[in-house]
């Protein structure tokens, strides 16, 4: 009989490809049972569960020895697209209604770790925001300080005959051109940096030591790239930045061309 085991699981035994391991195990029947496999080959995924805890043979041979002829404990389906899984679920469900002897679970149901990521999902989401607000404030700021120090130029403007919706709109053109050009600068440099590591992965394997999930996922993370992505990002910085620009527009518009020219 030949066995395929995982790569941490081989170091942890001592065993080689070509060396021989007894397995003891129990039956259908709570008997134990004991088999010695040839080994024939290393599985090296990334997902440290299958690398330390799991061994592979022909499911057969695995239904042979457990006395489960044309049986199987746990059935794993695997769809391409995660959001069908409400919709999937259901009709499994009442698939395996019919005979009573089985229970469906979705993925969430099945890990206690899923609502820990979901919380972290809503932090990232929360920061997100947060980060956004604190970009408006800082080109509030700033528009602020360029209308200050540009007074005694917007009193001028004004004498010659521009009116406040046209000192408006210079300021907001002009701060829709620092939004732009920041957002051009920032969505290619978050690119190139999500490209790159996206190549090279995020490695956690240090701060996951001796964890113990009982979900299959790898220590090193590799970030996706997406043009919709780098779009969106481009296009909200553009529209924070010009909308934020409105508070000091509008002071600026509507200052006394008598007091600007004085410098107040």
């Amino acid at each position: 009989l030949e066995v395929v085991m995982g790569t941490k699981l081989l170091d942890k035994i001592d065993r080689r490809v070509g060396d021989k391991v007894t397995i003891v195990f129990n039956t259908a029947f709570n008997s134990l049972s004991g088999v010695t496999f040839q080994i024939v080959g290393r599985l090296h995924s990334g997902l440290k569960l299958l690398n330390e805890a799991v061994f592979l043979l022909p499911l057969d041979e695995a239904q042979r020895l457990l006395y489960m002829d044309d049986q199987v404990t746990e059935l794993l389906l695997v769809t391409s697209d995660l959001s069908r899984i409400e919709e999937i679920l259901p009709k499994v469900k009442t698939l395996l209604a019919e005979d009573g002897r089985y229970l469906a679970l979705g993925y969430r149901e099945t890990s206690d770790l899923i609502p820990f990521m979901d919380l972290a999902k809503l932090i990232y989401n929360q920061l997100y925001i947060f980060l956004v607000l604190l970009a408006c404030v800082i080109v509030v700021n700033t528009m602020i300080m360029i209308v200050t120090e540009r007074t005694k130029e917007i009193g001028m403007m004004s004498a010659l005959g521009l009116e406040g919706k046209g000192i408006m709109q210079l300021f907001l053109i002009e701060g829709g051109i620092m939004g732009l050009l920041g957002s051009l600068i920032g969505a290619l440099a978050g690119s190139l940096v999500t490209g790159y590591f996206a190549e090279v992965g995020l490695d956690f394997t240090q701060a996951m030591a001796g964890v113990d999930a009982d979900i299959a996922f790898s220590a090193i993370i590799y970030p996706a790239s997406s043009v919709g992505n780098t779009v969106f990002a481009f296009v909200l910085g553009v529209l924070i930045v010009t909308l934020a620009c409105l508070i000091p527009a509008r002071r600026a518009a509507r200052l006394e061309p008598t007091v600007a020219m004085r410098g107040a």
